[in-house]
């Protein structure tokens, strides 16, 4: 499976700085929506707003930032976002559901929580690296488990 990570890196970073722009975010929370107003698109959640140009600007920046990611580029023009919108929609399903297999067994939520943080960070690495990171930490949460 395509890491996250390398799919940012080969389809937003390679465009020139004006055609993208960082999105600085604060740290995920569960609640966040998607929710079209009248005057565009928003993220919302608990003392969380953030004003988005577009639905696919939306879906783009959560489908990241659902991953625990907080600091990242987004590209300006919407034509060039549609495009690569669902092929970042349908790599954020298969992580989703590689973390829903490795963690549905996990009665410990504390362990759960940082199987699936591993997880994604391990989206962010490259492709040997995210086996290494993700079996290490599965080790991990299971040692802490005996203890």
């Amino acid at each position: 499976m395509e890491l996250l990570g390398e799919y940012h890196r080969d389809k937003v970073l390679v465009l020139p700085k004006n055609q993208r722009k960082q999105v600085d975010l604060p740290t995920w929370q569960d609640d966040i929506k998607i929710i079209h107003e009248l005057f565009g698109w928003v993220l919302q959640g608990h003392k969380i707003r953030i004003v988005c140009r577009s639905e696919n600007e939306a879906q783009y920046i959560y489908s990241l930032w659902s991953f625990e990611w907080t600091d990242f580029w987004v590209p300006k023009n919407d034509k060039y976002l549609a495009e690569i919108l669902p092929r970042l929609l349908v790599l954020k399903k298969g992580h989703d559901e590689l973390v829903e297999k490795k963690t549905f067994f996990y009665t410990n939520r504390k362990i759960r929580e940082a199987v699936k943080r591993q997880i994604y960070l391990g989206a962010t690495l490259r492709v040997r690296d995210a086996d290494e990171e993700i079996e290490s930490t599965e080790e991990e949460a299971l040692n802490e488990e005996d203890e």
